[in-house]
C-alpha cells in the first residue's frame, strides 16, 4: 500500500431525467478529497452510478456459498459491484466515496466493503466524513451503526410514501413525475392520439395477443413514449 491507486464512487438515488447534477457535484468533492491526500483520480476510475437506489431490493436468482441455486432479494448496483471487483482484483487499492449513505444503505453492501478492506488490503474513506474509515475497527463499528439507521430511515420513508400514494389513488388524484402514456399533462384527460392505442392494446391482450406483438406494432407505426423515444 506504499502507492495508492485511487478510485472514486458517486451515486444518486433519483434522477429520472438523467441530468447528473448530483453525481457531478459529488465527483468534484471526491476529486478534491483525493487531491488533499496527495492522490489523483483518473477519469476511468470514477465509478458513477446515477438514478440508482442503495435500498430497494429486487428478486433475483443466485447460487449461494453452499452451491444452492435459489431466489433471493438483493439491492442491485452494477457500478458498485464493479468498484468492488476493482478493489479485490487490485486494479485500485483505495476508494473515495462521497459519504457513507452513498456507499451503502443495505448492511450486506457494507459488509462487502469491509471484506475488501480486511481481506484484500483496500482503503475506503469518505470525502465528507472524517469519522468514517473502514480501515479501523472503530470506523467499521460506527459505519455499521450508521448504515442500520440509514436503512431504517429509507424503510420509514418508503412506508410513508406508499401510504400517501394509496390515499391519493383512492381519490383519483394524479401524482408527480412524467404524464402516463395515454393522458395529457394534467394526467386526467385522455390524450386523443394515445388513449385509443391503449384501449385497443388492452382488448388485444384480452383476446390473446402478446405484449411483444403490440410493442412491435407500435414501433412500426412510429408511436413514441412520453419522452419522445
Amino acid at each position: 500500500m506504499d502507492t495508492l491507486v485511487w478510485g472514486g464512487y458517486s451515486r444518486i438515488s433519483d434522477d429520472p431525467d438523467d441530468e447528473r447534477f448530483g453525481v457531478k457535484r459529488q465527483r468534484e468533492d471526491i476529486e478534491d478529497a483525493i487531491e488533499k491526500l496527495g492522490g489523483v483520480l483518473a477519469s476511468e476510475l470514477l465509478f458513477e452510478e446515477n438514478d440508482t437506489s442503495a435500498y430497494k431490493k429486487r428478486r433475483v436468482t443466485i447460487r449461494d456459498e453452499y452451491g444452492e441455486e435459489r431466489v433471493a432479494y438483493r439491492v442491485l448496483r452494477p457500478v458498485w459491484a464493479e468498484a468492488m471487483r476493482a478493489l479485490r482484483a487490485g486494479r485500485i487499492n483505495a476508494l473515495m466515496v462521497y459519504d457513507l449513505d452513498r456507499l451503502a444503505r443495505d448492511p450486506r453492501d457494507l459488509e462487502d466493503a469491509i471484506e475488501a478492506v480486511e481481506r484484500f488490503g483496500a482503503k475506503i474513506v469518505s470525502a465528507n466524513s472524517s469519522t468514517i474509515n473502514l480501515n479501523s475497527s472503530d470506523g467499521q463499528a460506527w459505519a455499521r451503526m450508521m448504515v442500520v439507521m440509514a436503512n431504517k430511515s429509507s424503510a420509514d420513508t418508503s412506508r410513508r410514501v406508499k401510504r400517501a400514494h394509496l390515499a391519493l389513488a383512492q381519490v383519483g388524484t394524479p401524482v408527480g413525475g412524467s404524464r402516463p402514456f395515454g393522458y395529457l399533462r394534467d394526467k386526467v384527460t385522455h390524450d386523443p392520439a394515445e388513449a385509443p392505442l391503449v384501449k385497443q392494446a388492452v382488448q388485444d391482450v384480452l383476446d390473446g395477443a402478446s405484449l411483444r406483438s403490440i410493442a412491435e406494432r407500435w414501433e412500426a407505426a412510429g408511436v413514441k413514449s412520453v419522452r419522445g423515444k
